[in-house]
């Protein structure tokens, strides 16, 4: 695991995007509607025809057999959602549901050609009964965006719906942890009004968002994003620790070569806190272990696994795990590690803070998702930026689906004086 230097590239791979100036908040990659633009200013010469279908895959083995298509979709999609990619989802298909969940792909043929090999224009993880679909999120994915083309995403999202709710029958269905900050939610919002349906909005809140500053200055970040007692506070643990041993950071993308020793580092730290004596670190669960081994494994290649180690003596006082999409400019936060040894001096926190100047070098990711719970006690100090996420159901048609829908809140108000509510995200 290297630093990213003044001029990136990814492990086994071509020059990272952003070499040379800070670039765009948003990065150097087309993100939105832009992106169906990216060449040259004329259609994608796969842009998908007006008639879409969708199939449904039931596998990880079958989805494996759409590789280049599912590249392609992350290449032009409007949103970037890493846990969606190919890598991640095929996995987790593996390894944490494949009883369960399946994958409906929006296909249409190129306009270009009317004949060939269809595309893939939407990827969306299904689960559930016809009654009630959801968009499935495993126990480790924390963002329900899914990944549309930028050059059909209103056609998709209806493709989509028409598929789901009336085809099948009318019911229910449930869109959790959008980002309603973006492109393809913007879209839904937009083909939810042409067809009239109807909709409840489960949740909404806000989660921490990094978003690099154009300047690259990563000590005005702190200014600008922090209170003086944050700042104050963790240069006084950062003192404390230094005078303990030699202090330092690791961050960067992690090489094919290194993802054995770092998984090894991860889950062995993570597994000597509070999350291994209650069973939910990723090493409690072999099947879970090895989802994050093969998930590493898998995006390592590709320069797409980053990874960070504030490290007292050599040994890992923190660690943590991000996942970005194919160009390296937008990332997702995964997973958070720390020695409770040194819990006292904040050093997942510090972590953080470390990394706040790796973050803002060129080719570094230039926004980053939380995937927190809102509220989070570490990270919206650290962070000064916010993403708005949604949880949205609709209903199909018919009355018996609007019925279902009516029913919701009182069901679910019933409910959460029974449990404690979900909330969305996560503590990493």
């Amino acid at each position: 695991m290297t630093s990213w230097p003044e001029r990136t590239t990814r492990p086994d791979g071509p020059a990272w995007p952003g070499g040379g100036s800070g670039g765009p908040h948003r990065g150097d990659r087309p993100y939105g509607p832009a992106a169906a633009d990216a060449h040259g200013g004329h259609a994608a010469p796969d842009l998908p025809g007006e008639r879409l279908e969708v199939r449904v895959v039931q596998s990880a083995a079958e989805l494996a057999g759409l590789a280049d298509e599912l590249v392609r979709l992350e290449e032009v999609a409007a949103e970037p959602n890493p846990f969606f990619s190919r890598a991640v989802l095929g996995r987790a298909l593996e390894h944490l549901g494949a009883d369960r969940a399946r994958v409906a792909l929006v296909l249409g043929t190129p306009r270009a050609t009317d004949s060939g090999e269809p595309v893939v224009a939407g990827l969306f993880p299904i689960a559930g009964t016809g009654a009630r679909t959801r968009i499935w999120l495993h126990r480790y994915a924390f963002t329900g965006t899914p990944l549309i083309r930028a050059d059909a995403l209103g056609r998709t999202w209806r493709a989509f719906l028409e598929w789901s709710l009336d085809a099948r029958g009318g019911g229910l269905l449930q869109l959790p942890q959008l980002n309603a900050d973006g492109p393809v939610f913007r879209s839904l919002v937009g083909e939810l009004l042409r067809s009239e349906r109807r909709t409840w909005v489960q949740d909404q809140h806000l989660r921490a968002l990094f978003v690099r500053r154009e300047d690259g200055d990563g000590a005005a970040y702190r200014l600008e994003a922090q209170t003086r007692k944050v700042r104050r506070n963790l240069r006084r643990a950062r003192r404390l620790l230094a005078a303990r041993a030699e202090l330092g950071l690791e961050a960067g993308p992690i090489a094919s070569a290194d993802v054995d020793r770092f998984a090894a580092e991860f889950l062995e730290l993570e597994a000597r806190g509070w999350k291994g004596r209650r069973g939910t670190a990723l090493g409690s669960s072999g099947s879970d272990a090895r989802w994050f081994r093969g998930v590493l494994a898998d995006l390592a290649r590709d320069g797409r696994a980053l990874g960070a180690a504030l490290r007292l003596a050599e040994r890992p006082a923190a660690m943590g795990v991000y996942f970005t999409d194919p160009s390296g400019s937008h990332g997702s936060y995964f997973k958070t590690a720390y020695d409770e040894a040194h819990a006292e001096h904040s050093v997942g926190a510090l972590l953080q803070q470390e990394l706040l100047d790796h973050l803002h070098r060129p080719g570094a990711p230039a926004t980053i998702d939380s995937c927190a719970e809102p509220g989070h006690p570490m990270i919206e100090r650290i962070w000064g930026e916010r993403r708005l996420v949604q949880t949205l159901w609709v209903a199909g048609r018919g009355v018996r689906s609007r019925a279902l829908l009516g029913a919701l809140p009182a069901a679910r108000w019933v409910r959460s004086g029974l449990k404690p509510r979900g909330r969305g995200g996560r503590t990493p």
